[in-house]
């Protein structure tokens, strides 16, 4: 499944870069149980994303890790 024509919006306004980003989730099966993968795309090379960047790393383990505390209740 792919995330696509989505846009940015944070409390800090525009990105300082323009990009096109997509996102995609592959669930793949592993015994019992599923494995997720997140592959984001689209980031600029530039110095400038590079807070966007780790920005979103974190942002994407702060909600697998919620997402694997819901589904392990």
């Amino acid at each position: 499944m792919w995330l696509t024509d989505y846009r940015y919006a944070s409390k800090d306004g525009d990105l300082p870069f323009q990009t096109e980003m997509d996102t995609e989730f592959l669930l793949e099966p592993a015994g019992s149980q599923t494995w997720l993968t997140v592959k984001q795309t689209g980031f600029p090379h530039e110095a400038v994303a590079d807070d966007f960047y780790a920005a979103c790393v974190k942002g994407w383990e702060d909600t697998l890790a919620s997402f694997k505390e819901v589904a392990e209740r």
